[in-house]
């Protein structure tokens, strides 16, 4: 069901973690408590913000799912910090030190501003209490971890030079009608 954050630092470690989204979608039906889903969405998000250490995969792609885990934590329980007092803390230091990391990466193709707000947001989620701005953090946060998400993901197709992109870009040349009076222009 979920991917335990020892097991994906010990698959990072190996090489052989994925850069898939290793959580499963929850059964709200399982006996599952939200309290230890939403710890261990924390832990998953702790165990990725751990992986910025090793510099083997992009910071705006370990920030942005440890932002979705901390959103989807969030989400299923409002008060973390009652839940998971130290993996609340934890997180919550541990997404704003990696705040100049993500800000170096991504390069200005999002402001230092805007991210750092966005992530100070997220951070909020986990040390707040009774927080009458609950639902605009959690949206802030589901926006960070988005465009985070997306420019890791054009970098990848810019990097392999949209192969997919392009391939469609050909068919539908070769399959375009050709000039009867062979005068193609």
């Amino acid at each position: 069901m979920f991917n335990e954050p020892h097991n994906i630092a010990q698959n990072c470690a190996e090489g052989s973690l994925k850069l898939e989204y290793p959580v499963a979608p929850l059964d709200h039906h399982e006996s599952t408590s939200s309290a230890a889903t939403a710890k261990q969405r924390l832990e998953n998000a702790i165990a990725c913000l751990q992986l910025l250490e090793t510099r083997q995969f992009p910071p705006e792609y370990l920030a942005s799912f440890a932002l979705n885990e901390i959103f989807m934590a969030a989400a299923g329980c409002a008060n973390l910090p009652a839940v998971a007092p130290e993996a609340s803390q934890a997180a919550g230091r541990m997404l704003r030190d990696c705040c100049p990391i993500v800000d170096a990466s991504v390069n200005k193709e999002i402001s230092s501003e805007h991210l750092y707000f966005h992530m100070g947001t997220a951070a909020g989620l986990l040390t707040l209490n009774d927080d009458p701005f609950h639902a605009d953090r959690l949206a802030y946060a589901g926006i960070i971890a988005a465009e985070l998400g997306a420019i890791h993901h054009r970098r990848c197709l810019r990097e392999r030079d949209f192969p997919l992109f392009r391939d469609a870009r050909m068919r539908r040349a070769w399959a375009a009608p050709r000039d009867p009076d062979g005068t193609d222009q």
